[in-house]
């Protein structure tokens, strides 16, 4: 796999309405295949624009008023055509 990616979060816990932003880093290919795609998974579930969930760019995704239930292991996936690279944060 030459794509390699990796999320950073908050650098401190998050608290019940606030604003929490991760920003997924990945670097092209080794051929030079830019990235052609970002997906955003939460505890095995792909996430999508919407409601308190924003994916501004696709490589950054906010969750806005923040709640117990949000807590869990979030996951970025970098792809381009020399393969796929996953991040994560909880």
């Amino acid at each position: 796999m030459n794509v390699s990616s990796s999320i950073s979060g908050p650098s401190q816990p998050a608290f019940v309405g606030t604003t929490v932003t991760f920003v997924c880093t990945a670097s092209d290919g080794q051929n030079g295949a830019t990235i052609s795609s970002y997906q955003w998974v939460k505890d095995g579930v792909i996430l999508t624009n919407g409601g308190r969930v924003s994916i501004s760019t696709q490589s950054t995704l906010s969750v806005i008023r923040v709640t117990l239930q949000d807590q869990g292991m979030y996951q970025c996936s970098a792809i381009n055509i020399d393969g796929v690279s996953t991040g994560l944060s909880n």
